[in-house]
This record gives C-alpha cells, structure tokens and sequence, in this order.
C-alpha cells in the first residue's frame, strides 16, 4: 500500500530538520577551512536532488516494499517531525529570561531612514541583499540589562559592559553605518567594552577597524578577540588594528581590571578556531567575564565555575520564523543557544544577536548591540520599601 500523504509530509519534514541539523554542526566543529561555505552549498544540492529522486521512487512503490533500512529511517524522520520539532518549539516559546538578567530599556533606531539606505548600502558582494524588501538589517536594537552577580565586589557594582559582536565588516555596507551606530553607543559612556569576534569578512574593510573603533572610549578598558570568519583575515594584522583602536586583545588569556581596590577578571577564548582559554588559570578568588565567540563553550565555563560568559557567533538565527524561531544555526548544539540569556549553575551566558553577517539578511531578528551593567545581587533584589519587583515584566525573549 502506498504511504498517504501525511506520513509523506511528516518523513520530508524530519528529513529537512535532520539535513538543517547537520550543516548546524558541521558548522560549530571548528574547521578552519575557507572552502566549507561552498562544500555545504554541493552538500545540500546533492542531498536535495537525492531526495528528490528517493521521494519519487517511495511515493510510487508500497511501504511494505521499501528495504528495511529506508522504511527505518522514514519512521526515525516521522518522529523528528511529530515529536522532536513540536517539542522543542513549545520548549523555546516557554522559555524564559534568567531572573538575573533584569531587562532595564529596549530601544530601536532605522539607520536607514535617518541615514537613507542608499547611503548605508555598498556595492560589494551580498549588497543585493540589502535591498530586499522587508530588510530590518539597518534596524538596530539597543538593549540595557543590569546582570545580578551575587559575589561582585561592591567597588564594581554598577559597572557597565558594552557587549559589540559579529560586526562582519565587507564592503556590501559603507562604513558610514557602523560608525553612525557606534557615535550611538558612545552615549553609553562605558567603563568596559568587550567585542566577541568576527570583524571582517573581506579584506578592503580592514582598514575600517581603526578608524571606526578608536573613538569609542571606555574608563577601564576596551577588550577583543577574534571570530571564525576573522581566521582567514590576517588575523595577526586583525589584532594590531584593534590594538592601534585601543583594545586590548585577550584571546587565550586572563586580565584583571581594578577599582577602589578591588579587582575583576576578564579571560576571552576564540576557540575551537582560535586561541583556548585555560579556565583554571583565571586569577583566584575573583568575579570573572569571559569572551567567547560561540556560546558552544558555555557547559565548559559552567564546569569551570565562571560567573558571566558573552558570546556572539550565532546571530540569534538573521532569520526567524514565527513560532519555530531559527532555521540555520553554526552550533554544535544546534539551535540550543540561539540568542538572550541562558543559565547554569552559578554561571550565566549572554549571546547577542551581532550588528551584521557575511550573508546580511535580517527577518524577524533585529541587529543589536547591548549594555550590560553589573549589579551585586544582594542589594538589587527590590526596591526598598516596595514590597514589588524591581523592574518590569520582562518580553518574550522571541519577540
């Protein structure tokens, strides 16, 4: 007898999660290979066509025909697609922020109306997708959060993080966007800046990084490291130009900042491409920040005991649909860690959506950029004397 149609749809859907899965990890493995983007474009057209071919051929001949193997694997995709995919949807759409992420204002500027998209808009490669109708890739969110931490030394309560990642400079942007987004963020007045990876993804925008990035100023330090995409950049000329800007690179290493006597440190790890981070060489006894690329690096930094992690990397997806949220995701845990905050143990991981991409499309995901001000726990739990929260009901992280 031949499948009905329901099951047929159910196989085809498991087949596509399982597909999207794959290139989702083979994404995350950290091969530094400048090739892989057009070995998974020949994977996925392979795939596609065998499929093709493989669903005509099971669509005409009874289930109870197919081999063992194939009728095995059709049951397996069925219950992806009626369990696995459902499940996890509800689970993303129930999830919600750690309660020691306080979302304090959430603003949105359209570069591109003040600015006019043609001023925005390069002519290099992927530019096309800049004019697609709908684009909010020049619709940037400023997001300000106090992050509680119960063993922050008093001298740091109140120091700001600004959190920049995933910049991705190339010319299919002018430059006039990232410094007319940057001229906001110096409202920020920051004391820490921290910027998580991929800078460029072509070398005529190299020469951005200075000048774009020396006018931010931050009173106890600007902190760096690099990203997958960075790797086939000249990364060591990547470094001297952040340098020159006034960061201080710290990948595969541990710093201190100090305040009114007290210290806090920072560590910054661009691995599995770059540099690791020896966790149990962060400095004793201190509340300590680490920059990381991936967020895939998070179950380790719980195990070491870190306080706060930031991440960029994963671009919350560039393109999220309504309900099932992100397709394509370059992790090894798929779509696990996808944007906002996530928690475990004593630790605490922020993975920011990131300003730009290589592919600079943007639906349903807003480009962002995040301050972060750091809060001793004990003391911001209430407002004194309100017997209420002291912040508002906070959004759905999806929204």
């Amino acid at each position: 007898m031949a499948i009905g149609w329901g099951f047929f749809l159910a196989i085809s859907i498991g087949h596509a999660c399982l597909i999207v899965w794959i290139v989702n990890v083979v994404h995350g493995l950290g091969i530094n290979w400048r090739g892989m983007d057009r070995a998974v474009v020949i994977f996925l057209a392979v795939v596609g066509l065998a499929t093709l071919f493989g669903e005509w051929k099971t669509a005409t001949t009874p289930f109870d025909r197919w081999p063992v193997v194939f009728q095995t694997y059709a049951w397996f995709c069925s219950f992806l697609s009626i369990v696995i995919l459902p499940l996890t949807t509800l689970l993303r759409i129930l999830r919600r922020r750690p309660s020691e992420a306080k979302s304090l204002r959430s603003e949105e500027i359209d570069f591109a109306k003040i600015k006019g998209p043609n001023s925005l808009i390069g002519n290099g490669r992927y530019s096309w997708c800049l004019r697609l109708p709908g684009q909010e890739a020049f619709r940037v969110r400023f997001e300000e959060f106090d992050i509680l931490l119960d063993d922050l030394p008093e001298a740091f309560d109140g120091v700001s993080i600004v959190h920049l990642t995933d910049f991705h400079f190339a010319p299919c942007f002018e430059r006039l966007f990232f410094e007319t987004v940057l001229e906001r963020v110096a409202l920020w007045e920051a004391d820490v800046i921290a910027f998580t990876g991929d800078l460029v993804d072509h070398d005529d925008a190299i020469a951005w990084i200075e000048p774009v990035f020396a006018p931010l100023d931050a009173r106890l330090g600007k902190f760096a490291i690099l990203g997958n995409h960075d790797v086939h950049h000249n990364p060591k000329r990547l470094s001297q130009e952040l340098e020159r800007a006034g960061f201080q690179m710290i990948d595969g290493i541990w710093t201190t900042i100090r305040r009114d006597g007290e210290e806090l440190a920072f560590g910054g790890t661009s691995a599995p491409w770059g540099p690791r981070l020896d966790w149990n060489a962060r400095p004793s006894g201190l509340t300590n920040v680490v920059l990381s690329h991936t967020p895939d690096l998070f179950p380790l930094a719980t195990a070491a005991g870190i306080d706060l992690m930031l991440s960029g990397h994963n671009h919350g997806g560039q393109i999220r649909l309504p309900a099932i949220g992100p397709v394509l995701m370059p992790s090894r845990y798929g779509r696990r860690f996808d944007l906002d905050f996530f928690r475990s143990g004593r630790s605490l991981l922020y993975v920011g959506r990131g300003l730009a991409g290589k592919h600079p499309l943007r639906y349903g995901c807003l480009p962002e950029v995040t301050r972060l001000t750091l809060r001793v726990a004990s003391k911001r739990s209430t407002v004194a004397g309100s017997g209420r929260e002291a912040f508002a009901e906070l959004p759905d992280i999806d929204k």
